[in-house]
């Protein structure tokens, strides 16, 4: 193995010690370091060759990242794509879009108290759908936590 290709290499393991990279972002970080196109690409190969470099794997450790951040499948599959990655279908069926917004919500406030608040509310709709989740599971969830935070010493001023 040519000595350049040697260091291109053990510098791409380093990296990928670390986490996951898709062959894209792999070539221009090798690039970026300055290596040239045929270095890079038969790096590349002796990478993908021996296993080290996975298009699948780096797919997998990226779905389960953006769904533990809150992000739906839709949204990822779109953002793997944009990147040229195949996105992987297996966590896709586990996926409870309901379960995943109702976590959403209680890590943001977990007494569900300033829902009443309509800045908030609205902030927090812009920040559910920016994370892929329809509007109308997003207004059932807001007011669901809403209604179940609300004191019952309202029902007692009503009744007296």
């Amino acid at each position: 193995m040519n000595p350049e290709v040697k260091q291109a290499c053990t510098q791409a393991m380093r990296w990928l010690a670390r986490r996951e990279y898709c062959c894209a972002d792999m070539r221009l970080r090798l690039q970026g370091k300055g290596f040239d196109a045929d270095v890079v690409e038969t790096a590349m190969q002796w990478l993908l060759a021996q296993n080290m470099l996975s298009e699948q794997r780096y797919a997998d450790a990226f779905m389960r990242q953006q769904l533990r951040r809150g992000y739906t499948p839709e949204v990822i599959h779109r953002r793997l794509q944009q990147s040229g990655v195949d996105a992987p279908t297996t966590e896709d069926a586990a996926f409870d879009a309901t379960q995943a917004c109702r976590r959403l919500l209680q890590r943001r406030d977990p007494q569900g108290r300033r829902f009443g608040d309509r800045k908030i509310r609205l902030r927090l709709i812009r920040y559910l759908q920016g994370r892929g989740y329809p509007l109308s599971l997003i207004l059932d969830m807001i007011d669901c936590s809403h209604a179940g935070s609300e004191d019952d010493g309202d029902m007692i001023q009503e009744e007296t």
